[in-house]
């Protein structure tokens, strides 16, 4: 996170398939940075619970998103 400007992101978008890990890569990030902006995806409302329980502000389910495009 150190090459990525960690510390002076304003917001971390999270885009990894597994749930669970980007769970916990929001727990962690949450814990660096408290005031950050985590948005999040997820595949199933199980790991859309977990995502929002670890400190993302938004999480994405892909099943309602479909194909949208991201664009920063």
């Amino acid at each position: 996170m150190d090459l990525a400007r960690f510390d002076c992101a304003r917001w971390l978008l999270i885009s990894i398939n597994n749930g669970y890990e980007a769970g916990e890569i929001v727990a962690s990030d949450r814990h660096r940075r408290p005031n950050i902006e985590i948005i999040a995806r997820a595949h199933y409302n199980d790991e859309v619970a977990y995502i929002f329980d670890r400190g993302a502000n938004q999480v994405m389910d892909d099943r309602l998103a479909g194909d949208l495009p991201i664009a920063c």
